[in-house]
């Protein structure tokens, strides 16, 4: 905490960020295999449509989850996958990976 409002004028405001500051990306195929029953398969689950497109079956399982919280007035889409998934076998916290957050910190 801040033991007075003069210290945050001493703050370090790039080292409080680096150290507070959390983002995190979904990755699509995860999600999609953990949702479906074929959650440790290393490859990727390919399909193609009548005209010959290929399509990658986890993915689009995936973004069908993320259309359903797509309609949400409050958070990210994200955050309303996470919120409502909690509880169930669907961990969406799982399918988070780390993004660098140096480009978005203060300067020195």
């Amino acid at each position: 905490g801040f033991p007075n409002i003069l210290s945050l004028r001493d703050l370090n405001y790039h080292d409080f960020w680096k150290k507070h500051l959390q983002l995190r990306e979904l990755d699509i195929e995860k999600l999609g295999r953990q949702f479906s029953k074929r959650p440790y398969w290393k490859k990727p689950w390919i399909k193609f449509d009548i005209k010959g497109h290929p399509y990658d079956n986890f993915c689009r399982i995936a973004n069908l989850i993320m259309r359903s919280c797509a309609h949400s007035d409050e958070g990210g889409i994200v955050q309303d996958l996470i919120d409502r998934f909690r509880g169930t076998r669907l961990k969406v916290s799982k399918c988070l990976k780390k993004i660098d957050t140096d480009p978005f910190l203060p300067p020195q």
